[in-house]
């Protein structure tokens, strides 16, 4: 990805193009499942669409919950401990290779006595082996392990921290550079929350205990994620507002999940035919004509509730008071946006102000200084000096 200066900027392009990922795959399975499947099931052999659509979000919400997991764990978890891994067996076979650098230098420098005497105790002792054969392979193993103990040394020297830390941390803690430790991902993890959410929402009419298993679903990643910030990750180099990420979060999970869900949701629920053989609309041509029926039943048996029927016939199902109810929700939100704008305007100035009324502060605090100075008397030390420059 890009190198952005801001902190800010970088998160807000991996979420944009997350996101643009996620509602793609989200608007086409959506089409698939209320275009295709929901039109015509008997062609693919299905009693009950609506069961279909459930199984299938049910898994596209465990799935991403393993993908979750095995993601945190390798790339975080395992990550760490595979340093630590190499850390030991680096320093392992530095201490190794520096015991056998020893013996093969000892080697050598016994070359340098008499070769007739060492041949004769080494051919007594290794059952006379040839000494250009013995010094050869010495040879040769004293240029291995050289070479080895080179790189097991720069191996260490690249992985060490440039400043001692305390010795109170442990071996991982002490060794493990900052650099190299990953740098917790907001980006992603917020897009996985707002798509575990959008599927949540659109499970709630085909499967109605799906928004319990996201609970749970949450409440491990929850405390999964926190042990791994805490123990893997560190923090980043820019730090940026909490609030703004707080924003964007918010916009995100009520734009284009929320919006997104309800509009499906509603198309379900005001065009689709349910199914004729399974679920409690299945005599129903659609979803919303159930409660019509349950208004006009509340009507004959209680005459009482019949402004009920009214409320329904005239409110709910008129679409000039839906346009109306829209509307004035729009204006609502223009006029706070107005007054956020303002206030933001106003806090502006404010700074303004008080940064010119510091430079004013300082401007008269020079010039009070300098009229004390010229009022200050004269002392007999400056009287002397003044007559010597006046003599010179």
């Amino acid at each position: 990805m890009e190198e952005y200066d801001s902190p800010s900027v970088n998160t807000y392009v991996a979420i944009s193009r997350n996101l643009m990922l996620k509602v793609s795959v989200l608007v086409v399975l959506c089409f698939h499942w209320l275009g295709r499947i929901a039109s015509d099931p008997h062609s693919i052999g299905l009693q009950c669409w609506e069961s279909f659509v459930g199984q299938e979000l049910y898994r596209f919400l465990l799935m991403d919950f393993i993908f979750t997991i095995l993601d945190t764990f390798f790339g975080e978890f395992l990550w760490r401990w595979a340093v630590c891994l190499s850390l030991c067996l680096s320093v392992l076979c530095l201490s190794v290779c520096s015991v056998s650098l020893c013996l093969s230098l000892s080697l050598i420098c016994s070359c340098s006595y008499p070769r007739q005497l060492i041949q004769r105790v080494i051919q007594s002792l290794l059952l006379s082996i040839p000494f250009s054969i013995l010094y050869s392979l010495s040879l040769s193993l004293s240029l291995s392990l050289s070479l080895s103990l080179s790189l097991s040394l720069s191996l260490s020297l690249s992985l060490s921290p440039s400043s001692p830390p305390p010795p109170r941390r442990l071996f991982s803690q002490r060794v493990l550079k900052r650099k190299r430790k990953p740098v917790f991902d907001i980006s992603r993890n917020v897009l996985e929350l707002i798509y575990g959410q959008t599927l949540a929402w659109l499970g709630v009419l085909f499967t109605p205990l799906l928004p319990a298993v996201q609970i749970i679903k949450l409440l491990l990643l929850f405390y999964m994620k926190q042990t791994s910030v805490m123990m893997n990750c560190q923090s980043p180099r820019k730090p940026y507002r909490a609030s703004q990420m707080s924003t964007i979060f918010i916009t995100l999970l009520c734009c284009p999940s929320f919006l997104g869900a309800a509009v499906c949701v509603s198309y379900t629920m005001w065009s689709i035919r349910p199914s004729e053989s399974c679920g409690p609309f299945r005599s129903l041509s659609t979803m919303f004509q159930s409660g019509k029926l349950w208004v006009k039943e509340l009507e004959t048996h209680n005459p009482n509730l019949a402004w009920l029927a009214w409320v329904h016939s005239y409110i709910v199902e008129n679409p000039l008071f839906l346009f109306l109810a829209a509307g004035i929700f729009l204006i609502v939100i223009y006029f706070n946006t107005q007054v956020v704008d303002g206030q933001r305007k106003i806090i502006s100035l404010l700074q303004e102000q008080i940064e010119n009324e510091g430079e004013d502060k300082k401007f008269l605090i020079t010039r009070l200084q300098a009229i004390h100075q010229q009022k200050r008397p004269l002392s007999p030390r400056r009287l002397t000096s003044q007559a010597s420059q006046v003599c010179v």
